[in-house]
């Protein structure tokens, strides 16, 4: 499991907000960020084969380096037919903004039997936010970072 994420102006998810962009827990080649490994994945990651200068992860870059290739192929095909799904439940609360949760994800027989844990800070207002800019959680590990820029 991984964070991806899709930026609005890429226009991968249908009704995302201008000017956000969706970040989920989810597998390693899921372009679309709907927690699935499957060939509307591959279709977005094939359509921008052979970018350069560090293009997005919804677009089919699921290693993170300056292009997409062999490399990004080899992940998706490796993570192919995975479901990802996901149960978040708070563990404690403070008076701060941040919060601390637990994800349990339970993945595909051919991954493993057994539940992976991951643990998870988010916060309502990041370090470093800039005025103008929000910070909104959306529930099952899936948040939204819009910047308004004048």
């Amino acid at each position: 499991m991984t964070i991806g994420y899709a930026d609005s102006a890429d226009g991968v998810i249908a009704g995302q907000p201008a000017n956000t962009v969706e970040v989920r827990y989810t597998a390693v080649g899921d372009a679309n960020l709907d927690r699935v490994v499957n060939s509307t994945d591959a279709l977005l990651m094939a359509r921008n084969y052979g970018a350069i200068n560090t293009p997005a992860w919804d677009l089919g870059n699921f290693n993170f380096d300056a292009t997409i290739n062999l490399t990004d192929a080899q992940l998706l095909q490796k993570n192919y037919n995975t479901t990802i799904v996901a149960a978040v439940s708070a563990a404690s609360t403070t008076p701060n903004p941040a919060t601390t949760s637990n994800t349990t994800t339970s993945r595909t027989a051919s991954q493993s039997s057994q539940p992976a844990q991951v643990n998870s800070t988010t916060s309502d207002q990041p370090t470093g936010q800039e005025p103008g800019s929000s910070w909104k959680g959306r529930g099952r590990g899936r948040y939204r970072f819009s910047s308004h820029i004048k």
